[in-house]
């Protein structure tokens, strides 16, 4: 069974090249551009994992995170960012990230 990821990114050549290596791998990949329709999805959709970006136009990653932590939903959320401070990390992970990546 593939495993369903949700990429968020209000990047559309990142998220693009993120979806492409994933579904060389199999993987089945959703892509929201902003925090509302991530939500969005995840309230009609179940997902296994959700790549958040840490700063999106309309809401933060972190913001994402808690929602799904009181979604009660299964799905685990890695944070991505190309700014990497210390304090987003914690707050990501006080949140309920898995883990938190500095974009390439």
């Amino acid at each position: 069974m593939k495993s369903n990821i949700l990429l968020v990114d209000d990047e559309p050549r990142f998220i693009d090249s993120l979806h492409n290596i994933l579904q060389h791998f199999d993987y089945n990949c959703t892509k929201a551009l902003n925090g509302t329709e991530a939500i969005k999805l995840l309230k009609t959709n179940q997902f296994d994992l959700a790549l958040l970006d840490v700063e999106l136009p309309d809401l933060s990653g972190c913001d994402i995170v808690k929602f799904i932590q009181t979604s009660k939903t299964r799905t685990a959320s890695i944070m991505l960012t190309g700014i990497n401070t210390v304090e987003t990390a914690v707050t990501a992970m006080k949140y309920g990230a898995y883990d938190f990546l500095r974009k390439p």
